[in-house]
């Protein structure tokens, strides 16, 4: 997919050489100049607000989970999979930022124990996904539901989401009535692992001491979301906030880390405060924002949620 809302690094490099140039020439080129390097500055703004990953997890490799692959839009799109005998629930796993395939193999095991099909996407520019221009949320959105379109429904009995931290917000916006598929009509419960809620407060520790500067990223932000998606339509900054982008109206189990030394307690606070529907939510002592691909505590409270509400 070409670019949208950005210029490629060398084209930037050219629109630099080419603005020191103009600088010094002359006065009156100089004037041009100026303009040209606050277009970089812009260009170099939005650059950072819609880059991808900076490391890399390799994927699972495991012998029970096969690899799915679709294309969108000319992208190739891939997930994993097990497909257990029989009709039977599916849960789909979206893993966190910087995360991969592999981090969720114990928590997909709980699931596979209990007779339930489990799907996994690499999310774009991590694990075996390849590399994105503009990485966004709302692409992954979009991936996922094509993915899904490559598995067989008539072997789906329900459809349950299980997203960790930015698996979580995409979770939440798969919630959103622009989302459709067949395994809409099918989606039964929603769990949420130390989800990320909104994106004005990752914005906002991003910024750090320069959130002064908060109204122009906003800004940036609105103006490149509606040319990467104008399927959007005229969003606002706030359609990217719970419960804007996205709330539950099925029954969600919410697991929360106390030491969430990443994310803090703000988008749990968040969730709460505007989830009306039927919830569970537990704040779990034991759990850390990431590093716990087993933690006793959380995979008792999923076993029980299995039980109660999938099988």
């Amino acid at each position: 997919m070409k670019r949208q809302a950005t210029f490629s690094g060398i084209v930037v490099c050219i629109l630099l050489i080419t603005a020191v140039l103009c600088l010094l020439y002359s006065k009156w080129t100089a004037i041009f100049g100026v303009l040209l390097v606050l277009f970089i500055l812009h260009q170099l703004l939005t650059m950072v607000l819609f880059r991808g990953p900076g490391k890399r997890r390799k994927p699972l490799e495991h012998p029970d989970w096969k690899i799915i692959q679709t294309k969108r839009d000319g992208f190739e799109i891939f997930g994993q999979i097990n497909m257990v005998e029989g009709k039977n629930p599916l849960i789909v796993f979206l893993h966190g930022w910087e995360s991969s395939s592999i981090r969720f193999l114990e928590r997909m095991q709980i699931f596979q124990s209990k007779n339930c099909h489990t799907l996994i996407l690499e999310s774009r520019s991590h694990g075996l996904a390849p590399s994105t221009k503009e990485w966004t949320a709302r692409k992954i959105t979009q991936d996922l539901d094509s993915l899904l379109g490559e598995i067989d429904q008539s072997l789906v009995s329900s459809v349950h989401i299980y997203g960790h931290s930015m698996g979580g917000f995409i979770a939440l916006g798969l919630q959103h009535e622009r989302c459709q598929g067949w395994w809409k009509d099918k989606l039964s419960t929603v769990m949420l692992e130390s989800p990320m809620t909104a994106y004005s407060f990752v914005l906002n520790k991003l910024m750090g001491p320069l959130a002064i500067l908060m109204p122009l990223m906003k800004s940036l932000s609105v103006s490149a979301i509606k040319k990467i998606h104008p399927e959007l339509g005229d969003p606002i900054f706030s359609d990217f906030d719970t419960p804007n982008w996205g709330l539950p109206n099925i029954p969600t189990l919410v697991l929360q880390a106390a030491d969430d030394h990443l994310l803090g307690r703000e988008h749990y606070d968040l969730l709460m405060k505007h989830l009306d529907t039927e919830n569970e939510s537990h704040i779990i002592q034991t759990l850390h924002h990431s590093q716990n691909q087993v933690d006793a505590e959380r995979d008792e409270l999923i076993l029980q949620w299995i039980e109660k509400r999938i099988v």
